[in-house]
């Protein structure tokens, strides 16, 4: 759907398959024809996909091979978004405003592209194996803000794997090149995945344990194995991950009961804080040395993650986390430990108590 009009693709034979517009009324259902390849053929459309005001889609106009267009809706507003011939996009995901997608070019090989829909706003957003090979497979999955970017081997017409350096790398993205990095140098192909506020749960293969059930924030320490349903590298096969309430439902296997149900309670789930933000505003500042000074002195400014006011990850909650926060904001001491300077679990175990912050 664009506004009040369906689109879609169909199939008759004066067109073959093409991109169809719909406003509900016979008058208003008409193709948009694409190109030139009449016939049993047609440009063929794909992987519709809306961003604001248009329709972003691939297409072969017998011309330029499978190409990136996009469309307002009528004919003389359809076209390609920039010629780069057979480029074969795919995995549209939209951030934002912009579309990110897999292209391919002689130059770069298979990598990650970037589009606002005009030709000057489509290139290259990140060139993760330079050379003309690239990667194999992705998968895009937004979280928040960000994109979650999973590599992962593709197989070309052959059936021939396509392998690369990346092959089952997690990184995540800000929408920038130079703020896109690696979330897991492992092998953690993200398979099936479901975005819970900033984080994201997904089925993955790490090698050692099989496909199994993981979570990551977006960060190394972050990116863990939530439970090995099954031990051993066969793994449990996660897939249709949905949350209902404060559950998670999931469809797994183990040899006892087969493929069954799972259910996976949150309150379970590490929580999310960044280390030295005590009043938890989402910025650390003399006001949170200060949170932490009235609650040990005063027994005000009552704390909701005594994790995040342990400024000096010791397992304690004293003046000492107070002189720490200000000696790094004031005398450029060493930064908090993790995590920090983004939401995050604790990496270290301690008894301190906390509850999900604000803004992570």
């Amino acid at each position: 759907m664009l506004g009040d009009r369906l689109f879609f693709t169909a199939y008759d034979p004066e067109h073959g398959w093409e991109l169809w517009v719909s406003d509900g009324t016979p008058e208003g259902t008409m193709p948009l024809l694409l190109g030139d390849t009449p016939g049993s053929v047609g440009p063929d459309p794909q992987d519709l996909t809306v961003l604001g005001d248009r329709l972003f889609f691939t297409a072969d106009d017998g011309l330029h091979g499978q190409e990136l267009w996009v469309s307002d809706g009528t004919p003389e507003g359809t076209a390609i978004v920039k010629g780069i011939p057979d480029s074969v996009p795919s995995s549209f995901t939209v951030l934002g405003d912009r579309l990110f997608f897999r292209a391919y070019d002689p130059e770069h090989g298979r990598e990650l592209w970037v589009s606002d829909g005009t030709p000057e706003g489509t290139g290259l957003f990140k060139d993760f194996i330079p050379g003309p090979g690239g990667f194999g497979g992705v998968a895009l999955k937004v979280v928040g803000d960000r994109l979650f970017v999973s590599f992962y081997e593709d197989r070309n017409c052959l059936g021939r794997p396509l392998r690369s350096p990346l092959d089952g790398q997690l990184w995540v993205s800000d929408g920038t090149p130079e703020g896109t990095v690696s979330a897991s140098p492992g092998t953690r192909r993200l398979v099936d995945a479901y975005a819970l506020g900033d984080r994201l749960f997904f089925s993955a293969d790490d090698l050692e344990h099989g496909n199994e059930l993981w979570i990551s924030d977006g960060t190394p320490e972050g990116t863990m194995l939530v439970k090995d349903i099954v031990p051993g590298n066969y793994g449990s096969d996660p897939q249709e991950l949905t949350v209902l309430g404060d559950r998670l439902f999931f469809a797994a296997q183990d040899p006892e009961h087969g493929r069954e149900l799972w259910v996976l309670p949150l309150d379970g789930i590490p929580p999310l804080f960044t280390r030295g933000e005590a009043n938890a505003d989402g910025a650390l500042d003399i006001s949170d040395p200060l949170t932490t000074l009235r609650f040990l002195f005063q027994g005000s400014a009552p704390l909701r993650c005594f994790d995040a006011a342990d400024a000096d990850d010791d397992g304690k909650l004293d003046l000492s986390d107070a002189v720490y926060a200000l000696q790094y904001l004031f005398r450029g001491s060493q930064a908090p430990p993790a995590p920090f300077p983004r939401c995050g679990p604790d990496p270290t175990a301690d008894a301190l108590g906390c509850t999900e912050i604000p803004g992570c």
